[in-house]
């Protein structure tokens, strides 16, 4: 819903700034009376901010010192971050632009905030601080991650770990990242993903279009008569494949090769790898698994380095273990051995290999997996060494036209296709978002923060007190409604370990990914229920009272929710039923309520004992991780919709690696998913 709010507030905006009947901003709208101190248009410096911070140490450390003008790209969009706030600077001090309020009022928003939430910094560095945080948060882009690993990307992730920083000042974010209220992002306005004046020329084609020149970027950004258009050279926000980027095609063999975006250890990666899946410009998942590369000869592994290696310039996983037997190696894509022992060792059967010089040689006994390094050589490395996987997609794929794109993969090319590496940055708001009509039926769409189903069983309870204590049952209503209250309370009720409204969160992240686990037909299995609940109401409203059939507008899709995934739920509805009409002949089965993803009352996909995401852990095994690591329904859901584990937190991911929120789920889900590129603190 803020979506569409801010895509209507702009389009408002911009009908009158055509129409030249925008009158100037309200004159409170200015630097000089902005939280945190008075400037003048002639003294807003983000770059002298951002030196004075960037050179602050304490404890020996530099600890903003990602902040340096000279080099904070936080977003790897290869735009100096002080280049994207002068855009901020300039609509701040024109006060008669269409967008000036939109703007200006979510920075001093998110001025105030961060002043409040930084803590009790000393007086030289509060103001700047405030300043750089309402700023970062203005443009809104970006990820974080603390809880094992630490990372961060962009803009809202910078506020965060600005945040992280001044604990020790009394900021109290240690873990995780604040809660979006009482911020107010706009990346779908200010991110360099975004179009500010929506000339259907988003900020960074404009950027490149003026040359890289900051004056002329931040007069045709704001300005939507000039419309010319650079290319995006990095692809930060291209959508479809990356075909020469990300993805490559080996016309010798005709396969094709997928360069994993993000760092992960060598068994995720090739975990990635198999449960590879790419959206069609239909919108039909297809499933594509692939392995980590299997290297057959020297013309392959030349054709890697030429192709492939300069756009990682590092070194990447390829198939090659031993992790089941020592010496034995063998590629995990066709369980082929190639090499016998270390590196004194031999090649097998004639198979090929490339070894560098004293390698492969179990430095410490613990060096399982294969890496390509620098020179085409290969090497050994341990579990928790962190690389760029290259995936190997086993299947011949003809290029019948000759355009560098085998034909079947042409379906992936669009905007509408891809696996969701298009945008380190992050979607900007509303940008090729299809609204889901179940989207916050768990948060309270109001503060973005607690279990709608509670508020909205409560917010009823008055007509439900009155329908019930009209059929006598006061006392029912008295014990059941505090029941319900505590579902989306901080302990599981009656017993199963898994909280009814964390249950409803899988629920809903699975009505608002249609693609995630198609297979379970859990929206079809919810769909369903609402209709079975509405013909359950409609009977008693006939056979019992007609005070039933408010039931359904009420609390129809909070109670089809919960009769599909909680088995105390069906329990108490079927008592109701019963308790109504004395068992009366002709009652509605109360127990064909479809169980979501199973048959099995006590197994359903969604339920305690289920396994939504089939990583071989029960939601409720997830929820007891999450919860040792102080996290809440919002990581839950993450942790339950991951099924290589990759969430922060996790206690099983090795300390160093770096994992991004929605990077391997969202592969899985629908094109136009998020891969925010990491920036780990060099000080870390």
């Amino acid at each position: 819903m803020k979506r569409l709010r801010l895509v209507i507030v702009y389009q408002a905006c911009m009908l009158l700034f055509v129409a030249g009947a925008w009158a100037d901003a309200p004159a409170n709208y200015t630097w000089s009376n902005a939280p945190g101190g008075s400037f003048t248009a002639s003294s807003v410096d983000f770059a002298a901010w951002m030196t004075k911070l960037a050179q602050f140490q304490f404890g020996g450390n530099y600890v903003f010192d990602f902040l340096d003008p000279t080099n904070a790209d936080n977003n790897d969009n290869d735009v100096l971050d002080v280049n994207e706030f002068a855009l901020l600077t300039a609509i701040c001090n024109d006060t008669s632009h269409p967008q000036h309020d939109l703007i200006h009022e979510a920075f001093k928003t998110n001025w105030s905030s961060f002043q409040s939430h930084q803590g009790a910094l000393v007086n030289s560095l509060a103001s700047a601080l405030a300043i750089m945080g309402g700023a970062y948060a203005t443009l809104g882009d970006g990820d974080y991650g603390r809880t094992p690993a630490p990372w961060f990307a962009g803009s809202w992730g910078s506020v965060a770990e600005i945040l992280y920083e001044l604990s020790s000042y009394g900021s109290s974010w240690n873990a995780g990242q604040p809660a979006e209220p009482p911020y107010i992002r706009r990346q779908a306005y200010m991110s360099m993903c975004g179009d500010f004046d929506g000339d259907g020329v988003k900020n960074i084609n404009e950027w490149y279009g003026q040359g890289q020149n900051v004056a002329n970027y931040v007069n045709a950004a704001m300005n939507p008569s000039i419309t010319t258009s650079g290319e995006d050279p990095s692809g930060v926000c291209e959508t479809g494949l990356r075909w020469g980027k990300t993805y490559f095609y080996n016309p010798a063999n005709q396969h094709v090769y997928w360069l994993q975006p993000y760092t992960l250890p060598w068994q995720i990666s090739e975990q990635v790898a198999t449960e590879h899946s790419l959206v069609n410009n239909d919108n039909e998942t297809i499933a594509i698994p692939g392995h980590l590369v299997t290297i057959d000869d020297s013309a392959e592994n030349a054709w890697i380095m030429s192709t492939v290696y300069p756009k990682a310039n590092s070194n990447m996983w390829i198939g090659a273990t031993d992790k089941d037997v020592e010496g034995q190696w063998i590629w995990i894509g066709t369980g082929e051995q190639f090499w016998q022992g270390a590196s004194d060792g031999n090649p097998v059967g004639g198979k090929y290999a490339n070894w560098n010089g004293g390698e492969p040689n179990d430095a410490g006994g613990a060096e399982d997996y294969g890496e390509i390094t620098g020179g085409g050589g290969w090497n050994d490395n341990k579990a928790s060494a962190t690389r760029r996987g290259l995936v190997e997609f086993p299947n011949a794929y003809p290029d019948n036209n000759s355009n560098g794109i085998p034909d079947f993969w042409e379906q992936f090319s669009g905007g509408g296709g891809g696996e969701g590496e298009g945008t380190v940055e992050g979607t900007p708001e509303g940008e090729g978002e299809v609204p889901c009509p179940y989207d916050k039926l768990i948060n309270d769409p109001a503060t973005g923060q607690g279990p709608l189903l509670s508020t909205t069983l409560q917010n009823a309870s008055s007509q439900l007190s009155a329908l019930l204590g009209a059929l006598g049952m006061s006392s029912w209503f008295n014990w059941d409604i505090e029941y319900l209250e505590v579902i989306g309370m901080t302990r599981p009720y009656p017993g199963d370990g898994l909280k009814d409204s964390w249950s409803m969160a899988l629920l809903e992240y699975c009505l608002c990914h249609p693609n995630f686990r198609p297979d379970l037909k859990i929206s079809e299995d919810f769909e369903y229920n609402k209709t079975l609940f509405t013909n359950d109401c409609n009977w008693l409203a006939t056979h019992v009272d007609p005070i039933f059939a408010v039931l359904p507008p009420m609390v129809g899709d909070v109670m089809a929710g919960l009769l599909g995934s909680s088995v105390e739920m069906r329990t108490t509805w079927n008592a109701l039923f019963l308790l109504l009409t004395g068992g009366a002949v002709g009652l509605p089965s109360v127990n064909s309520y479809r169980i979501y993803g199973m048959a099995k009352a006590n197994d359903g996909a969604i339920a305690a004992n289920g396994d939504l995401d089939g990583d071989g852990k029960t939601n409720l095994q997830e929820a007891g991780e999450v919860i040792a690591v102080g996290g809440d329904m919002e990581l839950f859901v993450k942790a339950a919709t991951d099924r290589t584990n990759m969430w922060p937190g996790n206690p099983e991911i090795p300390v160093g690696t770096i994992a991004t929120l929605g990077a391997i789920a969202g592969v899985l889900i629908a094109g136009g998913s998020v891969i925010a590129i990491r920036r780990k603190k060099s000080s870390e």
